[in-house]
């Protein structure tokens, strides 16, 4: 029997009474757009609908996306394993939400299917707290400080969520952080292993980490990633508008992979105070993952009161960091090829985005993509931004094809709005765009005969403006090559072999130029495999044809007289 698909679980949450059979869900109604459809999030392997019970609490109810008796298996035990942990240890609840496994909860297309159903935690996940809140330094300083507290209480109880990142942490109208998606959560001192093979997010998670081996470690290097991250915000948060895709902090795979031509590494090694740290960083992202520090290790090394002594370009033996892994002291080296040795251009490394890229011109592709979160790539063809609800509430379509015709778009509702801090217009005409996000249930135009499929922007963090040639990389259809990040060069212009990612309403095209005009021969480099401008096109006269003719007959002629002679 089929596993539900998207449309058969918007239908059965459409209609509660007959859906939703579990007894915890009884009454309850699910929040809707304005179409009348529900709106599910996404996970990485889930659907996630917010309830409301009669009593007025919400829910949320996570819905397996495929049928994967395994991880239905471990969800299951995670569930009961999770409050048996928070009854003994009281200092994890605020951490958690509280879940409950139903084994029979939603009826769906021809089956009844089991969910988790969690407490539904108010508030922004960090990639969209970041986007809002990036330029304040306290509240950066807040963040980091919350997040160092949080790893660490973890692991003071032998808990592993096994996959921080931006989108499983919610900051609470109060300030508290709450960690949200169980798929990886590990207790240490548990003597059955679920098995679970749970990866992490690409740009959380160091480069060759096996979940096989290392699944311990699970929590050490995606905090690494985001307090460095945060502390170079509070330290330029102009950052941000260079490096963030709306999936990091600061940091993504290829930085992890290629450290020494990474331009956020550059960045941060032109910044006194963040030198000694993004050189112990790269070391680690070069390191095997078995030895990874815990984050306050890497941060009395790197920030401690005799960091700066100890980091000195000069003095390789001592740009190490020491710590105690069971009974050895292990020291991770730190490289600086980048700034003494010559290298010669070379391609980037393969793209490798946190989800699978859809090229939105193809349609059937983008058929078979729904009901699954992916990274859409295209240019944008048209735009509805004045639209209006029939009860009066803005929304925009952006669209990627001829909006007659079966095509892919966007959706924005009026929530999704209030976040733009600089509201989509017509000047997005013609710009490529990188947008993550659940492809919705297909919506078919009886008026035009038309399918159109989409993704709804909830956050503004969901998109980001690319270049052209980004978005060919991201797509596979051209290699980029690079130049070593140089001190005085690389790190102002890197922007443009990062990504080029540009956060709606932070422009920096003119900071770019002004950068690239000043640095010709870093200009040549980056931007050499760029595409030319086409070729003007050729005018046609009247008489074209017949000179043609006449050039056919007496070129080869006089060529056969010459060879007469």
């Amino acid at each position: 029997m089929a596993w539900p698909t998207i449309v058969e679980y918007n239908a059965a949450f459409t209609r509660p009474e007959i859906g939703l059979v579990a007894p915890s869900l009884k009454g309850a109604c699910c929040k809707r757009g304005p179409l009348g459809a529900p709106i599910p999030l996404s996970g990485s392997f889930a659907r996630i609908y917010e309830v409301t019970l009669p009593n007025g609490i919400r829910k949320a109810v996570r819905c397996f996306a495929e049928d994967d008796p395994d991880r239905r298996l471990r969800a299951s035990r995670v569930c009961a394993r999770l409050a048996a942990r928070l009854k003994m240890a009281p200092a994890l609840r605020p951490y958690f939400a509280d879940v409950t496994w139903e084994e029979h909860a939603i009826k769906a297309g021809e089956r009844t299917v089991p969910a988790m159903i969690m407490e539904w935690v108010e508030g922004q996940t960090l990639n969209a707290y970041l986007e809002a809140q990036h330029t304040d330094v306290n509240a950066m300083q807040r963040l980091r400080t919350g997040l160092a507290n949080l790893v660490r209480d973890l692991a003071a109880h032998g808990v592993i969520h096994g996959d921080l990142q931006t989108s499983n942490i919610v900051i609470t109208p109060s300030g508290s952080l709450r960690l949200i998606d169980y798929d990886g959560l590990f207790f240490l001192d548990e003597a059955e292993d679920d098995g679970s093979n749970e990866l992490g997010h690409v740009n959380f998670q160091h480069p060759a980490f096996d979940p096989r081996s290392h699944r311990a470690l699970g929590d050490r290097f995606p905090s690494i990633a985001m307090d460095l991250g945060l502390e170079a915000l509070i330290e330029d948060p102009g950052l941000f508008a260079r490096f963030s895709t709306g999936e990091n902090v600061l940091f993504v795979s290829e930085d992890y992979r290629d450290p020494d031509y990474s331009a956020a590494f550059a960045a941060l090694r032109r910044r006194p105070r963040l030198a000694r740290a993004a050189e112990l960083f790269a070391g680690i992202c070069k390191a095997s993952p078995a030895v990874l520090p815990i984050l306050d290790e890497f941060r009395t090394e790197a920030y401690g009161a005799e960091a700066d002594k100890k980091y000195s370009a000069q003095s390789p033996e001592a740009n190490k960091i020491s710590f105690v892994e069971g009974v050895n002291t292990v020291a991770v080296p730190i490289t600086t090829s980048a700034y003494t040795e010559t290298i010669s251009r070379r391609e980037r490394v393969a793209y490798q985005g946190p989800y699978n890229v859809l090229d939105v011109r193809d349609f059937m592709a983008a058929l078979d993509a729904v009901g699954k979160r992916v990274e859409a790539i295209g240019r944008i063809v048209s735009m509805k931004a004045d639209g209006r609800t029939k009860y009066g509430k803005p929304y925009v379509f952006v669209n990627f094809g001829d909006w007659r015709s079966d095509c892919f778009k966007l959706t924005i509702w009026s929530e999704g709005l209030d976040s733009f801090a600089v509201k989509p217009s017509d000047s997005w005409i013609g710009r490529w765009v990188s947008v993550v996000g659940l492809v919705d249930e297909p919506y078919y135009s009886d008026r035009y005969d038309t399918t159109q499929v989409s993704i709804t922007i909830l956050d503004s963090s969901q998109l980001r403006f690319i270049s052209e040639e980004e978005a060919q990389y991201r797509l596979g259809r051209s290699s980029v090559a690079i130049a070593p990040p140089s001190v005085g060069v690389l790190a102002e212009v890197a922007p443009a072999y990062h990504g080029a990612t540009q956060p709606l309403g932070k422009p920096s095209n003119a900071e770019l130029l002004k950068q690239l005009n000043a640095n010709h021969v870093a200009e040549a480099s980056i931007f050499a495999a760029s595409p030319q401008p086409a070729a003007p096109p050729q005018v046609k006269t009247k008489n074209s044809g017949c000179m043609s003719i006449v050039l056919w007959i007496i070129v080869p002629l006089l060529l056969w007289l010459l060879f007469q002679q």
